[in-house]
């Protein structure tokens, strides 16, 4: 098959090449720009964890000056990906959830204790969910210190366009419910919703699922859904068929 991926420039190659080793073929069409916030400042506070909703936040972190003194302080990933960028960073003591933001909280819920000190939540300017108020709420004193902007794409590329004139993609990709949302509104753009009906949407949960079926609009029948089991990238490659 002949795949879309969404997935931002940082975070598409590796996914490419995974489904290139399982015999796919694969065009990358970001969907989210990253940029770092420029001026941030970390605080000096002696965090009891760090909890990560995404690589991103790992990447953004890890530009900061002072960063590395962080580096023995528990982090608590939302999942695999986010794992290993926090050990590719340097980060010794990882706590791994199976891959959305229930998932991470039920863990840091499980293994974190208010009494023992304030966590560190760095994330993006926009976020999904709220985990900072679901820990508030358990008692934690939680800072949230947005790093970095993920700015939506507002067209497809144009050997993405041209090979989805051409009937030349069988597949999409796609990991989050904004970037469902951006893909229909870039296929609008280009006039090419319709074509949406013919490719398999590959969704990391229900909710990207629900999201790019409900952006789509009910005029368009998709030719097929899969959802991944569990919501990680191994887990959608498996349910693809890529692994």
């Amino acid at each position: 098959m002949r795949f879309i991926v969404t997935r931002p420039a940082e975070d598409a190659s590796k996914l490419i090449s995974k489904l290139e080793s399982a015999g796919h073929s694969a065009l990358a069409a970001p969907l989210i720009r990253i940029h770092n916030l420029p001026g941030i400042t970390l605080p000096s506070t002696r965090w009891q964890a760090i909890l990560v909703t995404s690589a991103n936040s790992i990447r953004a972190l890890t530009i900061l000056p002072g960063h590395d003194r962080l580096t023995s302080v528990p982090v608590f990933a939302v999942g695999p990906a986010s794992a290993t960028a926090a050990k590719s960073a340097g980060f010794t003591d990882i706590r791994t959830a199976h891959g959305d933001l229930e998932a991470l909280t039920a863990l840091a819920l499980k293994e974190l204790d208010p009494a023992e000190g304030p966590v560190f939540y760095p994330s993006g300017t926009v976020i999904s969910g709220d985990l900072k108020s679901k820990l508030e709420k358990a008692g934690f004193l939680c800072t949230r210190l947005p790093l970095y902007n993920a700015e939506p794409a507002q067209e497809l590329p144009d050997a993405v366009l041209q090979a989805l004139k051409d009937r030349a993609v069988d597949g999409v990709v796609l990991f989050s419910p904004r970037t469902a949302r951006i893909w229909a509104k870039c296929l609008a753009v280009a006039d090419l919703t319709s074509v949406a009906s013919s490719l398999t949407h590959c969704c990391l949960s229900t909710a990207v699922a629900e999201a790019v079926s409900a952006s789509l609009g009910s005029g368009v029948k998709l030719k097929s859904l899969i959802i991944a089991p569990e919501p990680n990238e191994d887990s959608l490659l498996q349910a693809i068929g890529a692994v």
